[in-house]
């Protein structure tokens, strides 16, 4: 734009002064505007990255909302890690029938006949199951 204006005249050149402001002061203002967006894009990116750790953190519900005491905390998380134990034996038990069954024979449903996992390692793995519920509900002696 600014080479097509002729500089014959004062007034050409005038013309000429008046884009290549306009031209500089848009630039201006377009750096100044990507500044501010690339600050604002970096203050939201710090803020996004300290809510993570806060959003991955699992909560842990203890029990029904009451006003509890610090024994009554103590013993909903014991009953809480005994629970997740449980549920990880039973994850483990689960996992080592189906892996002591995978080579072996099945019935189908044509009543062909099969052997499946060995009872007593079932057995053995059940009575861990119940020994390590029943050690963790007993009451903890009181000093």
């Amino acid at each position: 734009m600014v080479h097509q204006v002729p500089e014959d005249s004062e007034s050409s050149r005038q013309r000429k002064q008046r884009l290549v402001y306009k031209i500089v002061t848009g630039a201006q203002t377009y750096f100044a505007e990507n500044a501010l967006l690339e600050d604002r894009n970096q203050f939201l990116t710090e803020i996004n990255k300290e809510s993570k750790p806060r959003q991955s953190t699992k909560s842990a519900s203890l029990g029904k909302v009451r006003e509890m005491s610090y024994k009554d905390l103590e013993k909903a998380r014991a009953r809480r890690a005994a629970n997740e134990a449980a549920k990880e034996a039973r994850k483990v038990a689960k996992e080592f029938e189906r892996v002591a069954t995978a080579g072996e024979e099945k019935y189908d449903k044509k009543g062909k006949t099969s052997t499946g996992a060995d009872a007593s390692d079932l057995e053995a793995i059940n009575i861990e199951i119940s020994e390590a519920l029943s050690e963790e509900n007993e009451p903890t002696p009181k000093l």
